[in-house]
């Protein structure tokens, strides 16, 4: 008999902590839920709220490079001045130049030639023999002007040139252009060269348009052509010059 009494106390203890526990887990439950929803109404949550619409990020100085003309240099791509897009130089017409003959003419043509200019005689040396530079009485006379030759008279030049070799058939050369960043000008150099060309008109002598054999897409010299100082040309661009005269020559 003392058994069973036993027994059933202690069943009846569990019951009772079972009800208990159940109770306070609901008590625990609901007071979870009344703290939950005060704060969504007081907007410390949005669990149940829709997402905000995506902000568009803050602009910046440089964010559109092709709708902003005004681009802060922090922001702003740092281009090579080789890279920067640059319009052609506008360079006049020569109608009077001497045009490109059909055949190049050979080397052995200018045996009975002279060359008479600034530094660009010594240059000569690559592609003729020197004695052919000082012919004694010569058939073909070219006149070089360079940079340095500015300050000069032109007029005076060929017409001591004619009155000492009247039988010889006479080429104004054109002054060849220079590069971007030489200090000299090449609108200027192209002023000089047309009063050249019509001078050569006047004085009924040819004029050779080598200027034009020597320029690049944007009409300047290229830098390699004149790597020193951005005048005087290089080995390259005299072979170039030289082929100009082999194309445009008058046979005797």
């Amino acid at each position: 008999m003392r058994v069973s009494r036993t027994k059933r106390i202690n069943k009846g203890l569990r019951i009772f902590l079972y009800i208990l526990l159940t109770l306070a887990l609901t008590l625990g439950v609901s007071l979870g839920i009344a703290w939950a929803w005060q704060n969504i109404e007081n907007g410390r949550f949005a669990i149940f709220a829709s997402a905000p619409a995506a902000q568009p990020p803050p602009e910046t100085p440089a964010a559109s490079i092709a709708g902003s003309a005004h681009i802060s240099p922090v922001f702003a791509p740092q281009l090579h001045p080789s890279q920067v897009v640059r319009e052609p130089r506008e360079r006049p017409d020569f109608p009077y130049a001497l045009p490109q003959t059909a055949m190049r003419a050979q080397r052995s043509s200018f045996r009975g030639a002279v060359f008479l200019g600034d530094s660009m005689v010594d240059a000569i040396s690559f592609y003729l023999p020197l004695d052919n530079i000082y012919h004694s009485e010569p058939d073909k006379i070219y006149i070089m002007f360079g940079a340095d030759s500015l300050p000069l008279d032109p007029e005076a030049l060929i017409d001591t040139v004619k009155l000492r070799y009247p039988n010889a058939t006479i080429f104004a050369l054109s002054m060849p252009p220079v590069t971007r960043t030489s200090a000299h000008s090449n609108d200027s150099i192209d002023e000089y060269n047309l009063a050249l060309m019509q001078l050569a008109r006047d004085k009924r002598i040819h004029f050779l348009d080598v200027n034009s054999a020597l320029l690049d897409d944007y009409g300047y010299l290229p830098e390699s052509f004149a790597p020193a100082d951005g005048v005087h040309l290089s080995a390259e661009a005299y072979y170039i010059w030289f082929e100009y005269l082999r194309w445009h020559t008058i046979n005797q």
